[in-house]
């Protein structure tokens, strides 16, 4: 998962989410959510090196235009607090009271979590942290910095 998970974050997180949505419909991968509603679904990672994986993902679609922020927890799977505190997030935020997109990965390797591996993916061996940096400066250097897919 390390190898084909950071190109997709990067692009989630720091080129493609950044700005200012409408108040419309709002498509993430399997989630779409209606302005003021919520909506749960996977991030759908490919078999590549390591096997396949669906990452789970809530959108919360505010009822007003606004910024897009993306939060992500659980790169190491046993830093329980943050996982916790954004399972809870999606229950208690409710989008009628925000503007904008609010997009939540309360569980990006479920792998180290369902294994309870410290700091590693136990597919590879890998720190998915020391992964992050280097793909998105290759991704702009690049010019592939952009919208993330809805499909």
């Amino acid at each position: 998962m390390c190898n084909a998970l950071p190109g997709l974050l990067s692009a989630l997180l720091l080129c493609g989410t950044i700005g200012t949505a409408r108040a419309a419909d709002f498509t993430l991968r399997t989630a779409t959510a209606q302005s003021g509603r919520k909506a749960t679904g996977f991030l759908q990672v490919p078999a590549g090196i390591d096997p396949a994986a669906d990452i789970p993902v809530a959108v919360l679609n505010g009822t007003r235009p606004g910024p897009t922020l993306a939060l992500v927890a659980g790169s190491h799977g046993t830093e329980y607090a943050s996982i916790v505190a954004l399972q809870k997030m999606i229950q208690t935020v409710d989008p009628a009271d925000i503007a904008g997109v609010l997009i939540i990965v309360p569980l990006v390797n479920p792998g180290s979590f369902e294994q309870k591996v410290l700091h590693l993916n136990p597919v590879d061996g890998k720190n998915m942290n020391r992964f992050y940096r280097e793909r998105l400066t290759e991704r702009k250097r690049n010019g592939r910095c952009g919208p993330l897919p809805s499909k």
